[in-house]
């Protein structure tokens, strides 16, 4: 004798063997629905009886993307609620457009054990025990991603899904010394200004080829936003040394994560006058 259930119409338990006594006891996984009421049917396949009963979801299996716009190579955060509430649940990213599609890699920092002085690991996405994750995703390089919209699909291994928008766009950015000449012994500052934060490291190389110590400018301490940019309002600057070498000074700025260059530039250092 077997039994089978139905969620409006949708399968949520296969065909089912009834218990000794006549029981039924399964635990399915809601498939994802918006919020709203629902009619469950359990059917007796044997003898063509069944029951109904009202059902109530009232959250659904959702994404965020933060920033839901971004350029290529950048590092962006997605977070998951209410998939399958399954420790440890596999995660399938698919990016799609209208002629194409892409397995992306989403990686997560994970608490691997009890020991609170350990640093977390490196995993492949996945869920906690309630069905959350929160996570990270590189956009992929402009060899491989165009501008313009795309749709990404989240699926668990329970095959709860959700959809979420996102769009690659352009980085508009300024970086540069605030002055074309200095003296041993200045300031030089840097005008930083984009479209996105990220971390930057601002190289600086003397005439003769020493490279000093980075100008470290880190996306989660160094940058303030204002409007619709971000800017680097204190942290940007080099203090040239008593017995700094005269001539054309190079300057390259890296977008460390990716270990990108993003800008370049000169400034020449001249004698104290």
């Amino acid at each position: 004798k077997k039994w089978n259930a139905t969620i409006d119409g949708e399968e949520l338990v296969l065909d089912t063997s009834v218990d000794t006594g006549g029981f039924i006891s399964e635990e399915p996984f809601v498939p994802t629905l918006p919020i709203g009421t629902y009619t469950i049917t359990v059917l007796d396949i044997t003898t063509g009886l069944e029951t109904t009963s009202e059902f109530e979801v009232t959250d659904t299996t959702r994404v965020e993307l933060d920033p839901v716009t971004a350029p290529n190579d950048y590092n962006v955060t997605i977070e998951g609620w209410n998939f399958a509430d399954v420790e440890g649940n596999t995660l399938t990213f698919v990016l799609y457009n209208t002629t194409d599609e892409w397995e992306l890699d989403v990686n997560q920092m994970w608490d691997h054990d009890t020991d609170s002085t350990t640093d977390n690991v490196e995993r492949d996405a996945k869920t906690n025990d309630d069905g959350n994750f929160t996570a990270y995703w590189y956009v992929l390089d402009e060899e491989t991603l165009d501008l313009g919209e795309y749709t990404m699909n989240i699926t668990d291994g329970n095959d709860l899904f959700a959809q979420v928008a996102f769009e690659v766009v352009e980085v508009h950015m300024d970086i540069y010394p605030l002055l074309t000449e200095y003296e041993p012994e200045d300031t030089v500052d840097f005008y930083v200004n984009s479209t996105f934060a990220f971390d930057l490291d601002i190289v600086i190389t003397d005439p003769i080829g020493y490279e000093f110590e980075a100008v470290g400018c880190p996306k989660a301490t160094a940058w303030v936003q204002v409007g619709d940019y971000w800017i680097v309002p204190y942290e940007a600057y080099f203090d040239l040394p008593s017995n700094a070498a005269t001539g054309a000074w190079n300057w390259t700025a890296i977008d460390t994560i990716v270990s990108k260059e993003v800008a370049n530039g000169t400034f020449t250092v001249g004698e104290i006058l």
